[in-house]
C-alpha cells in the first residue's frame, strides 16, 4: 500500500462517489480493475 500526498486538495470519483483529500492510501491489485480498450491501444501490445 502506498500513501499520495497532494500539495492542495484533489477529488477522485470512486465508483460515482466523489472523494476529496490531500493524503490517500492507495493499493494496486493485479488484475483487480477491468478496463474496456480499443483493439488498437498500445497498452494491448
Amino acid at each position: 500500500m502506498d500513501r499520495v500526498h497532494a500539495p492542495h486538495e484533489i477529488t477522485f470519483n470512486l465508483d460515482g462517489e466523489p472523494l476529496s483529500g490531500q493524503e490517500f492510501h492507495i493499493e494496486v491489485l493485479p488484475g483487480a480493475l477491468r478496463c474496456r480498450l480499443p483493439p488498437d491501444c498500445p497498452l494491448l501490445r
